[in-house]
């Protein structure tokens, strides 16, 4: 069994993000799509993984709300 995974902002999702998870959706038996948000952006992440469950009910949508960081200088082991 194949196992994909798309990851993205979705801020707003748009008609590219779209094709991008039904071009993925073709290749696997399973999708997972990552909804990644930070506290800082203005589109809550709640909101939006809400918004790609309605897009894709029969894929697994999921949060990653941890606080990753965003740029080199933020965490030692970045790369």
């Amino acid at each position: 069994m194949k196992h994909g995974m798309v990851l993205g902002k979705f801020m707003p999702p748009h008609a590219g993000h779209v094709y991008l998870c039904e071009f993925a959706r073709r290749w696997v038996d399973e999708l997972t799509i990552v909804v990644g948000s930070t506290a800082a952006e203005p589109i809550p992440g709640a909101q939006r993984v809400a918004w790609m469950r309605e897009l894709f009910p029969f894929d697994r949508v999921v949060h990653l709300a941890n606080a990753n960081p965003q740029r080199p200088w933020e965490h030692p082991d970045f790369w």
